[in-house]
């Protein structure tokens, strides 16, 4: 899980340097594809008994924050989908 919270960090940290040498949607798509690899590739490799593990009770599981990821997305993407 360490290593999916990095993997988003630096894909988005390094979002806006590539922004000075490639424009800004260039940028945001290779950082989203860049994430969404990590993410997908994580809840891959994940057996399903480790959905519900937890580093310490008072954070998310790794099923949860997968869900928490999927509903933002659909919610991000839904709200691009009503203005175009």
């Amino acid at each position: 899980m360490k290593a999916l919270t990095v993997g988003i960090a630096a894909a988005l940290l390094t979002a806006g340097v590539a922004a000075q040498d490639q424009g800004y949607v260039a940028s945001v798509r290779s950082s989203w594809n860049r994430t969404k690899t990590l993410v997908s590739s994580s809840a891959a490799a994940m057996p399903e008994s480790g959905y519900a593990s937890r580093p310490t009770p008072d954070v998310r599981s790794f099923g949860e924050i997968i869900g928490h990821l999927a509903n933002e997305h659909y919610m991000i993407c839904s709200s691009f989908k009503t203005v175009v």
